[in-house]
């Protein structure tokens, strides 16, 4: 059964930004994770950084 409230992301090219926090930060939710430039994070933090560049929050709020 499907919800029809939920986004499903696999609907949108398997990324849609989602905000659960409370609405104060909706403009700007918080980040918690910031992959560096070495090894295995590198490839990681590409690929986040392209998908979040097309989101509200671009990189940096």
């Amino acid at each position: 059964m499907l919800r029809k409230d939920y986004i499903y992301p696999h609907d949108f090219g398997g990324f849609k930004e989602q905000n659960y926090f409370p609405d104060e930060f909706a403009e700007n939710p918080p980040k918690f994770y910031f992959p560096t430039g070495n090894g295995a994070e590198l490839k990681l933090k590409e690929y986040l950084d392209k998908i979040w560049e097309k989101t509200p929050w671009k990189k940096g709020n």
